[in-house]
């Protein structure tokens, strides 16, 4: 038997990949671009970011990369490699650890890194592993890292474009998982995987929906100037509202009529107030 080094679970002996967690196994099989920017990580660059393993708990990654870049350190593609690809393991390793919380700062290092499309690229990242594991549990926990990050990038993207494609990404991502959740090996829960990831994808869906409406009924230049103007301010209040409206529509899941009538009322005055926010700033 393998036993993966990430998370102690064991493996059968041929396994590329650890089927609980995702993590592959040392082998020709593994991205050879992701054992190299380990080896680089626990090599170091001089300073306190590059030394240690790559994977560390999302807040300390993040807090480790943003001091690091913020005291001047130049970034290039095989940089921001390393950086992804921590923060892809820290998600991962954040999993179970209620105090890591998701969203912790990763849009922050996401602006310090403004060339690149951090937030984006996280995304990828959780989609791509979330494809390898094989349990219910593990691919709900990242669903809910994915869920999170989503609308954390709404303080990242201030295009609409950008974020129409955010929400048409997590739709499929999500769709793809619930296609797969029943083939996994279960776990014993009072809830339906398949209803909580119907009901992430509704959202986003729903969301992407008022995206589309804003752009249907705004000119070029109208759009352009949101972008420019938001650009030049912090968007966490559009996460923020965001984040209320993806739990008022969690809610939705295994209520009743009049609970849900209440959940699906919460959930559209939050989207509205995204809109109204977006579309009146203070000019």
């Amino acid at each position: 038997m393998k036993v993966c080094k990430e998370c102690g679970y064991s493996c059968e002996d041929d396994a590329k990949f650890c089927s609980k967690c995702g993590e592959y196994f040392p082998g020709p099989e593994a991205p050879a671009v992701q054992h190299e920017t380990r080896h680089a990580s626990q090599q170091g660059s001089g300073s306190q970011a590059g030394k240690g393993p790559a994977t560390t708990a999302l807040s300390e990654t993040v807090s480790r990369w943003t001091a690091e870049l913020r005291d001047g350190a130049p970034v290039d593609d095989e940089l921001y490699r390393r950086i992804l690809d921590d923060c892809v393991d820290g998600v991962f390793k954040s999993i179970g650890q209620p105090a890591q919380h998701p969203r912790a700062s990763v849009s922050s290092l996401a602006m310090v890194l403004d060339d690149y499309d951090l937030s984006t690229d996280v995304l990828k990242g959780i989609a791509d592993r979330a494809s390898r594991i094989g349990y219910q549990k593990e691919l709900m926990n990242a669903a809910n890292q994915y869920l999170f990050l989503s609308i954390d990038a709404f303080s990242v993207y201030t295009d609409l474009g950008d974020l129409k494609t955010v929400c048409d990404d997590a739709v499929s991502v999500f769709e793809s998982m619930k296609g797969r959740v029943g083939d996994l090996e279960p776990v014993q829960s009072k809830n339906d995987p398949v209803a909580f990831l119907e009901n992430y994808a509704s959202f986003f869906s729903i969301l992407g929906g008022r995206i589309a409406d804003i752009q249907a009924s705004s000119t070029p230049e109208r759009l352009e100037f949101l972008s420019d103007y938001w650009a030049d301010r912090s968007g966490k209040g559009f996460s923020d509202i965001l984040m209320g409206a993806a739990n008022m529509n969690v809610q939705l899941v295994g209520t009743g009529r009049i609970g849900s009538m209440i959940a699906t009322k919460g959930r559209d005055m939050q989207l509205d107030a995204f809109v109204k926010m977006y579309t009146s700033p203070k000019e």
